[in-house]
């Protein structure tokens, strides 16, 4: 006697993970996106509801799941709810504090073309709305090739061999 194979639709719960802001970061006021990854291994992600101390700030029902929401400082409680289409749910939680500190501004002038081995100026200017810019580093390919801590902002770097280098900039601000 055999017996046919049966397939039972487990009714497993979906999964949901806050993936913006890290739990315990610092993020700045204002608009801010939250995300989450969310997924159903038995159907599939109705809704991702997100609550900010336990009010509504947006649903969203299709990934990738996000909505923004006007920081206010202080500190929160994120929540992200998952559903799917059995009426099953999951949630995250994570806790943030939202910092009246805006971050610095910066642009970059750096030459396009750049002979090796010659030095080239590598210059930037910084600004910080709420503080003071305590430094700006420079990068080339993510290392650092120097630091300036007073504006005008530069170094000299001696351009090395590589096509399509990428240079960067960050400022700091005193907070």
């Amino acid at each position: 006697l055999t017996h046919p194979t049966l397939n039972y639709n487990s009714n497993i719960a979906p999964s949901v993970a806050i993936t913006a802001p890290a739990n315990a970061s610092t993020i700045g006021f204002g608009n801010y996106t939250l995300t989450a990854n969310a997924q159903d291994v038995a159907g599939s992600v109705s809704s991702v509801e997100f609550f900010v101390d336990g009010s509504s700030v947006g649903i969203d029902y299709t990934a990738p799941y996000e909505v923004v929401y006007n920081a206010t400082v202080g500190s929160h409680s994120i929540l992200a709810i998952a559903s799917d289409g059995d009426c099953l749910t999951d949630q995250d939680q994570v806790n943030v504090t939202v910092s009246s500190n805006q971050a610095p501004t910066i642009t970059l002038d750096a030459p396009a073309i750049a002979v090796e081995g010659s030095p080239i100026t590598l210059t930037s200017v910084a600004s910080d709305a709420d503080g003071s810019v305590t430094q700006v580093q420079f990068f080339v390919d993510g290392v650092s090739v120097g630091i300036d801590m007073t504006a005008p902002y530069s170094i000299v770097w001696n351009a090395t061999l590589g096509a399509n280098q990428a240079i960067t900039a960050v400022a700091t601000d005193n907070t």
